[in-house]
């Protein structure tokens, strides 16, 4: 068990929106510092080695078993490798999705 505050995140920065846990091997946590945005990516099984890479984005997910870390970035989704500091893949829609509403009139 860990507190993310004593690893260094700021308290502003620990809520909903901003910290994501999608397996139980790491946690994420969006940080934003005045104008500097970064990624903390901490490993739970040895949380005092956070990683910071300075990545602005939307929402953060990483991959359970690669060190792979895909990011939401407005409209862009990018897939970065955490091992190497190359991008794997990005992907940006032609169309931006919307959900609509149907309406079905009954007789």
């Amino acid at each position: 068990m860990f507190q993310l505050a004593k690893l260094g995140i700021k308290e502003t920065n620990i809520h909903f929106g901003s910290v994501t846990m999608s397996s139980d091997k790491s946690v994420i946590v969006r940080e934003v510092n005045g104008d500097s945005a970064q990624v903390a990516i901490i490993d739970v099984a040895n949380p005092t080695a956070v990683v910071r890479r300075s990545i602005s984005a939307d929402s953060a997910l990483m991959n359970p078993t690669e060190n792979i870390l895909a990011l939401k970035c407005k409209s862009a989704v990018l897939v970065v490798s955490c091992a190497l500091p190359d991008l794997v893949c990005a992907f940006q829609p032609e169309e931006t999705c919307r959900s609509s509403t149907s309406t079905t009139s009954r007789s």
